[in-house]
Parts: C-alpha cells; sequence; structure tokens
C-alpha cells in the first residue's frame, strides 16, 4: 500500500508517492506546513520511480529520488552541495570537504563550543539556494549518517573548502579560483543541459558568497580558530 506526502525543500513543494515506512523514515521531519499544488511528483510504484526502473546498486529507489529533486532544483536556481551547515546567529556556514576529511567532526567541535546558538542545518547534503546578492544554505533530508538536520534555512556567510592538516589555516579565495574546488562538492548531472545550467549557478555562488580554503586538526580547538575568524564570536578556553 502506498501513501502521498507533500514536503517542502528550499521554499518548493514536492509529492512523494511511496511505501509510509521510507516516506516517514526519509522525508517526515519535511513535510509542508501548508497546503498547496506541489511544483513536482515523485512516484515510486511497480520497481519504478517516476517510470525508471529502479536497480541496486546503480539506480536505487535512495539515488533515484534523490536525483529528480536535486535535477528539479537545479532548473530552481538551487544546487546540492556535499557539506555539513550550521546556522549561528541567523548565518550559514558550510564546511565542504569529501567524506573521512573530519567536515562533521568540525561541526560537531562547533555545537559543542557555542550550545544551542548552533543549529544543524544538514551534515551531509543542504540545498543551497542562490539568489540576487546572496545565497541561501536550506535543509534536506539528505543529512547524513546520524540525520543532523532541519527544514531551516539560513543566509550564507561563508563557504569552506576544507581539508585536514597538521595546522589550523583560513585563506580567502578569489571566485575564479573558488569555482574549480567548489564544483568537486557539488552535484552536477550527466545531462548536458542541466550540467550547463549547474556550472553557472556554480559561478554565481562563488561571486556571491565569501569562500575560503580551510585546513584544520582534529582537535576542538580547530572550531575556535574558525569560529573566531569566521564570525568574530570570540570564545574562553575550556
Amino acid at each position: 500500500m502506498r501513501e502521498r506526502i507533500v514536503i517542502e525543500l528550499a521554499r518548493h513543494h514536492i509529492a512523494i508517492e511511496d511505501e509510509p515506512d521510507t516516506l516517514l523514515t526519509l522525508f517526515g521531519r519535511y513535510r509542508a506546513a501548508e497546503e498547496r499544488e506541489p511544483e513536482l511528483t515523485i512516484s515510486v510504484a511497480n520497481g519504478c520511480v517516476n517510470g525508471i526502473p529502479i536497480s541496486a546498486p546503480e539506480n536505487s529507489r535512495f539515488f533515484l529520488v534523490h536525483k529528480i529533486i536535486s535535477d528539479f532544483m537545479i532548473e530552481r536556481d538551487t544546487l546540492t552541495v556535499h557539506a555539513s551547515a550550521v546556522r549561528f546567529e541567523g548565518r550559514a556556514y558550510l564546511f565542504c570537504a569529501p567524506s573521512g576529511t573530519g567536515k562533521s567532526t568540525h561541526t560537531r567541535f562547533w555545537r559543542r563550543r557555542l550550545g544551542k546558538r548552533v543549529a544543524m542545518i544538514s551534515d551531509d547534503q543542504p540545498f543551497v539556494r542562490i539568489e540576487e546578492g546572496g545565497a541561501f544554505a536550506c535543509g534536506s533530508p539528505y543529512n547524513g549518517k546520524e540525520k543532523l538536520g532541519a527544514n531551516i534555512e539560513a543566509p550564507i556567510a561563508a563557504i569552506c573548502l576544507c581539508s585536514r592538516k597538521d595546522e589550523n589555516e583560513l585563506v580567502r579565495l578569489k571566485p575564479i579560483e573558488a569555482m574549480t574546488e567548489l564544483s568537486t562538492n557539488i552535484y552536477i548531472p550527466r545531462e548536458a543541459e542541466l550540467a550547463a545550467r549547474a556550472l553557472q549557478l556554480i559561478k554565481k555562488l562563488a561571486g556571491a558568497v565569501p569562500i575560503y580554503r580551510h585546513s584544520f586538526t582534529k582537535e576542538p580547538a580547530a572550531a575556535d580558530f574558525a569560529i573566531a575568524h569566521l564570525t568574530g564570536t570570540g570564545l574562553n578556553p575550556e
């Protein structure tokens, strides 16, 4: 038996038709707060997602639904970014890096040091909606193994392209420098037209918000360093 829910992601309404357990597990926290005609409907039925056959591992149900949503978002000036994103004092900070670098550990240190003043937007794949003069980080149901995130958004204050090293460092990049590194952390479709649009959005994003190359250690002091330099917030030593 299938059910249908309408979710709201990055201010867009999407209907999902699937088995109840799958719907509630992945999308339950993202139900739309108000009734509105969905802009997109995703139907999982008869071994297909919107008519595309499900086949593991390449075309799993999870992958296909995610791809359909991410493609839809690109058409609405919104990118899917591989990052751990936090909101602090009304502004978003994104930490992009390959899996295993320690970005989730880094944002955990932020939460430990700043407590309830910090909220997780998404610990894995936030949406980034690009507007004239800025960009917003938005919650996503694709929020990592620990399901850390919420259906919230905030204007982006900084994006950090992260690596693990023996010292903490932040270097602001020029937009042209940032584009290549940034693009490796963003979903780009194979379809030529959508890919071209995604690249244009990445260029626009690189010119709209501060982007840093950020190396950090595995120690909690790395978060103190980032918080002080990115937000101007001083912290007392533990």
